[in-house]
């Protein structure tokens, strides 16, 4: 989710985090359409989580660990 997301892959290399954003890339090369498709996803994304708020707002749903 966090590459659809953000673009980039949080990766560690000698210690050191860093945001590889080269996967994305070839994304963009292997499958047609990409970027609509992230627009797409993203945006159901956007709505699964106004839905779930909504819902623990009216008490419908309860956060659980």
């Amino acid at each position: 989710m966090a590459l659809i997301v953000g673009g980039a892959l949080k990766r560690v290399r000698n210690n050191e985090s860093y945001y590889d954003f080269e996967v994305e890339k070839v994304l963009e090369e292997k499958i047609k359409d990409y970027p609509k498709r992230k627009e797409v996803l993203i945006e159901e994304l956007k709505s699964l989580v106004k839905q779930g708020v909504e819902e623990y707002k009216k008490g419908e749903i309860k956060f659980r660990f």
